[in-house]
Parts: structure tokens; C-alpha cells; sequence
């Protein structure tokens, strides 16, 4: 159901810094949850595709804005700048893109 939280962003770190700018997105819900196809969006109209992943109840993973390789705790996003700015919203969509959380970057 549209109204059902199922993922929380737990906070952006290294805002504006490539090189540790991160999201640390985390599975409320009671259920497994496949993020195959989800979306990160920033204002500007940029948007992250979740790869295959399975993410438990009550664990996280971690988006990074830089190249690297995708492991089962940390996804990347492979921009050559940071995505994120102070005050800006990020979205998080399920695969009908319906939106599943909100946070505004402190």
C-alpha cells in the first residue's frame, strides 16, 4: 500500500564532496524488501537506479555518488560530481514511481 512505510533516508553525509558524499537508505518495513528498479532523485532531475538487491527488515545500504563497486552494504552511483546540496530534497520512488520517502538535505 501507497501509505505504508517501507524505506526511510537516514541522512546524506559529505554533502558536496564527491568523495564521501553518501545516502544511508534503510528498510523500516517488517518484510524483505527487492529495490530492483527504485529510484534516488535529486531536484535537478538526476536519478539512481537500485541494481538487484534484497534489503532485510531494519538494515540499510549505502549510495555513494562516485564510481565503485556495487557490493551488499554499498551502491554506486558512478557521477564525476557531487549530486547533493544543503536544503535540497531527495526522493526515493518505488518502481510505479510512486513516492516512498522524502528528506531535505539539513
Amino acid at each position: 500500500p501507497q501509505d505504508q512505510a517501507l524505506v526511510r533516508v537516514e541522512n546524506v553525509f559529505g554533502v558536496n564532496e564527491i568523495q564521501t558524499e553518501v545516502v544511508l537508505l534503510r528498510n523500516v518495513s517488517s518484510a524483505e524488501l527487492q529495490l530492483k528498479d527504485w529510484k534516488m532523485a535529486d531536484e535537478q532531475g538526476s536519478v539512481f537506479i537500485f541494481p538487484e538487491l534484497i534489503l532485510a527488515p531494519d538494515s540499510a545500504v549505502q549510495v555513494y555518488t562516485r564510481s565503485g563497486s556495487n557490493n551488499p552494504i554499498s551502491l554506486f552511483w558512478g557521477l564525476q560530481a557531487p549530486a547533493w546540496q544543503v536544503g535540497e530534497t531527495l526522493r526515493i520512488l518505488d518502481p510505479l514511481g510512486q513516492e516512498r520517502a522524502t528528506y531535505v538535505i539539513p
